[in-house]
């Protein structure tokens, strides 16, 4: 399961884009561009702009959430597209998917969807799908047993705020939870 980094860790964002360890274990801010702030406004010009702006870098980004019609973006990112309503969204994903290529995203949290991880794992069966907002260990140990292709991570899933004030202590837990996926994933495999 690749893991993805999002526009959340801004204080040492330049430094994790300059860490050719962190960068070859993560995809980072802005290769997964996220701007929650603009989608929850459903800001999407100001959205597609930036995506555009940066289309050069971006090699993953969320598909503007519950827009389930064709966006002006570039073919050539890969998108999350985020499901919320079951029904609706599948739809729009499997429509959609013939213009983009498309990751279903797993909202982690309840309030967000109206489905079970079960449901979605069965609709999603023979797509790459992507769990989305890790913040607990034990959602992170559920998305690598179901074999998520992929996944973005909080802030809390590293540590306290205090704790996240040192650029190492941060670069250290990263480090610490990537083998912590790997050393899942190969028990999984087992399993």
């Amino acid at each position: 399961m690749r893991i993805a980094i999002g526009h959340t860790y801004t204080k040492f964002l330049k430094l994790m884009q300059n860490d050719s360890e962190l960068n070859s274990k993560f995809i980072i801010f802005p290769r997964f561009f996220d701007n929650k702030k603009k989608l929850i406004k459903r800001d999407y010009k100001s959205y597609i702009y930036d995506v555009w702006r940066l289309r050069n870098v971006i090699e993953y980004a969320i598909y503007p959430d519950y827009v389930r019609e064709e966006l002006p973006l570039p073919k050539h990112i890969k998108y999350i597209y985020v499901i919320h309503e079951l029904e609706k969204d599948a739809d729009a994903f499997f429509r959609l998917r013939e213009k983009f290529y498309l990751i279903a995203g797993y909202a982690s949290g309840e309030k967000y969807r109206d489905y079970t991880l079960q449901e979605f794992m069965q609709t999603f069966r023979d797509t790459e799908k992507w769990y989305l907002g890790i913040s607990t260990k034990r959602e992170l140990k559920e998305a690598v047993l179901n074999r998520f292709d992929y996944a973005d991570i909080t802030t809390m899933l590293l540590g306290s705020f205090k704790d996240l004030r040192d650029y190492n202590y941060v670069k250290r837990k990263m480090i610490e939870l990537y083998h912590v996926v790997q050393g899942l994933e190969k028990q999984t495999i087992l399993f």
